[in-house]
């Protein structure tokens, strides 16, 4: 599981409540967090603020998946 699933889901937020507030379809949300599809710089600063984590672990969630 990526940080920002762990993250999100520790927040009581769904999908579609994140993508509410990024101004993003919940399905893009879903895209990012699976890591089918990345993250814009100016996506993963804004997703890193909402959720309180550091951007790198948006833009490279290989690095921090936990299974």
């Amino acid at each position: 599981m990526t940080p920002m699933r762990m993250t999100r889901k520790a927040r009581g937020l769904t999908q579609a409540d994140l993508a509410q507030v990024l101004g993003c379809s919940q399905a893009h949300v879903s895209d990012v967090e699976r890591g089918t599809a990345a993250a814009s710089p100016k996506l993963a600063a804004e997703i890193a603020k909402v959720l309180g984590i550091p951007e790198e672990q948006i833009l490279y969630p290989e690095r921090f998946k936990n299974e």
